[in-house]
């Protein structure tokens, strides 16, 4: 019969006892591969044991085993050759046939033979020079049939291991939720505290949410990252002389030379302060308590006005347009969505979702209801601020930026050179007037509206909200467009995109100056004391200097 290409491996060779005395059988269990896929079915095994790797005299009468069943490759057999073999700590050798169990044909010896484990040699045991001619048999029959003979330290060994035992897979105590157990785990945070009193290195980065304390000295040998924002309770008398450089420390930051000659002089109106972020700015809002700065991708930056410290990282949606405060609310457009959000100011959370028309821009309050003009629909929506019901639309052709005098709301329409004025309590429009096109800024000093002019020569406008039709240049923008103005009870100010703010006395229309500020500033804002600009990766704070 032509030999079958089988292989095989050796698993476990295992002795079994008896209680009363020991014997030589022994659990094998084999691994059975049949033209390199695991056998399957009954076979006939043959199993002769020899003292040699090769040839070499065999030890026992051989075993035979008839329809040994083998299932995916798998089987397991009883042996036993007798206890002669098994007295030498000689090396010794199974050699393994096999054929299929519903032939009659030779059988293929498989090769190389099984070198068998020390596990069979503690058959020796029953043949201890020690055991054979021990003193006292009956204390040595006694010790064998103890009730503790198959314990370890008094347990039994059923009750510290056995197979299929969880614990050998399963974590240890404490278990995964107790408050003292620390995981590694990716997901969510875990509420467990740990305490480490020898060294450790981290290999990436390390995120810390909380309070960190440290009571001993800290090497750190790569780069600390960060703007300081988060630094408090800082004592300068405790920073070592010239550790920090003078060249390091921004100059609007800090009172350098520059900054305490304009103290002295009493130049507060210059004395900025700014704050970095990543980002361009788009609309500015106070809150009476806090600065929202919304930056061109949604994401808002909450300053502390008392101090200028960043106290809040939220996000207004994906392409804001403007943004107005109803005294207890913040409202913002969402030109992409087509809606505008309510968020609650101490917290950020949306109170609600409100769906306008198309491309909404400027957001202004009256007191009552929040208007919202709709860039790409030609009109402008009410809200009611207190419940968010829609109360309508009304056409408003090319309706861009909002100012409220306190009995009507003005409109500036781009491109469209007009102003047009609605009455607050109903939304009725009850005036229209010629402006310069290319308005920017819109805004009320109480007395008249202004607004600059986008022009090689642009003008800062006004027209008089009693008497609106005429127009004025007040002052020249010296070529620069402007992006937004604001009034701080004395003068109007604004933001040039020469990265430059221009203020002018509402009263005479004198020019106080032009002062430097953020790059492309985009948005400008009054908090009663300072007046904020938006622009590219900051926001700067500028002191009013006041002026009769």
């Amino acid at each position: 019969m032509k030999n079958l290409p089988i292989s095989y491996f050796l698993f476990l060779a295992l002795l079994s006892f008896s209680a009363a005395a020991q014997n030589s059988a022994f659990n094998y269990q084999g691994s059975l591969v049949q033209n390199g896929t695991p056998a399957n079915g009954q076979f006939d095994l043959v199993f002769r044991l020899f003292a040699d790797s090769k040839g070499g005299n065999q030890l026992a009468p051989e075993i035979t085993l008839e329809n040994v069943q083998v299932t995916n490759g798998k089987f397991s057999v009883e042996l036993s050759f007798d206890f002669q073999p098994f007295t030498s700590v000689a090396a010794q050798y199974l050699e393994i046939a096999v054929r299929p169990g519903s032939s009659t044909g030779e059988f293929t010896t498989l090769t190389p033979r099984q070198h068998l484990t020390s596990s069979p040699y503690a058959m020796k045991s029953a043949f201890s020079t020690f055991s054979v001619f021990a003193d006292n048999a009956t204390n040595a029959n006694n010790a064998l049939n103890a009730a503790n003979a198959d314990a370890v330290g008094g347990t039994p060994a059923v009750q510290i291991i056995k197979e299929g035992d969880f614990r050998l897979s399963n974590a240890r105590l404490p278990l995964p939720g107790s408050a003292d157990y620390v995981q590694n785990n990716s997901g969510s945070p875990q509420s467990a505290s740990f305490n480490v009193a020898g060294n450790g290195k981290i290999g990436s980065s390390l995120t810390v949410q909380g309070l960190t304390q440290l009571n001993s000295n800290v090497n750190v040998g790569g780069v600390i990252s960060g703007d300081g924002g988060g630094l408090t309770n800082l004592n300068g008398s405790n920073i070592i002389e010239n550790s920090i450089n003078a060249s390091s420390l921004a100059p609007d930051s800090f009172p350098d030379a520059r900054n305490l000659s304009q103290l002295g002089s009493l130049r507060w109106d210059q004395l900025a302060r700014k704050v970095t972020y990543n980002g361009q700015g788009k609309a500015l809002v106070f809150d009476g308590t806090f600065m929202w700065v919304i930056l061109t991708d949604g994401a808002i930056r909450k300053f502390r006005v008392s101090d200028g410290g960043l106290v809040g990282f939220l996000s207004a949606g994906t392409q804001p347009g403007g943004a107005a405060f109803d005294g207890q609310n913040i409202w913002i457009s969402d030109t992409a969505g087509n809606v505008v959000r309510k968020m609650r100011t101490y917290n950020g959370v949306v109170l609600g979702t409100y769906p306008v028309q198309n491309a909404p821009a400027g957001v202004a309050f009256d007191g009552t209801n929040i208007w919202v003009a709709n860039t790409a629909s030609d009109s402008i929506t009410r809200i009611r601020a207190s419940d968010g019901a829609n109360l309508g639309n009304i056409a408003c052709v090319g309706a861009f930026e909002l100012a409220y005098d306190g009995e009507s709301m003005w409109v500036s329409t781009n491109p469209f050179a007009s102003l047009k004025r609605f009455r607050a309590s109903d939304g009725v429009q009850n005036g229209s007037f010629g402006a310069s096109s290319g308005m920017a800024g819109l805004t009320i000093d109480g007395r008249s509206v202004w607004y600059a002019q986008n022009y090689t020569t642009g003008c800062l406008i006004r027209q008089s909200s009693s008497s609106p039709g005429s127009e004025s240049c007040v002052a020249s923008l010296n070529t620069a467009d402007a992006s937004d103005a604001i009034w701080d009870g004395t003068s109007m100010w604004v933001a040039l995109n020469n990265n430059t703010l221009l203020r002018v006395r509402t009263s005479d229309d004198a020019v106080i100056g032009l002062y430097p500020t953020v790059a492309n500033p985009a948005a400008i804002a009054f908090d009663g004391s300072s007046v904020w600009v938006a622009g590219t990766n900051e926001v700067r704070r500028h002191p009013v200097f006041p002026v009769r």
